[in-house]
């Protein structure tokens, strides 16, 4: 059975311009991990449309709880819309069946 959505795109927010429920794999090749934590993991990844270096958060949905969902909304709709030179730029994210993916700018 598929998982629910933890994320919806709507206006205000994370636009659905901005959020895919394709394979981030698609667009996306996986390189080392950067770090790890109780429910994500962090990895250097490359656009295969530009070439460019982004970090990827990947959270495995089964490790959340309606809480941690709710988090992860406020989080991606807040993140979306800053732009400052000083905070991560949260470029998409891709909402799969068992998960989800944060693609976000790499800390140099």
């Amino acid at each position: 059975m598929a998982e629910i959505s933890i994320v919806e795109p709507h206006q205000g927010g994370l636009t659905a311009e901005k959020y895919s429920t394709e394979a981030c794999g698609k667009y996306y090749k996986f390189g080392r991990t950067l770090g790890q934590g109780s429910f994500a993991t962090v990895k250097l990844c490359t656009c295969l449309a530009d070439n460019t270096t982004w970090a990827v958060k990947i959270i495995d949905k089964s490790a959340l709880d309606k809480d941690d969902a709710s988090a992860l909304q406020v989080e991606c709709d807040t993140m979306i819309q800053v732009d400052h030179r000083n905070i991560v730029r949260l470029k998409e994210v891709f909402d799969n069946e068992k998960k989800f993916f944060m693609i976000l700018e790499v800390c140099r």
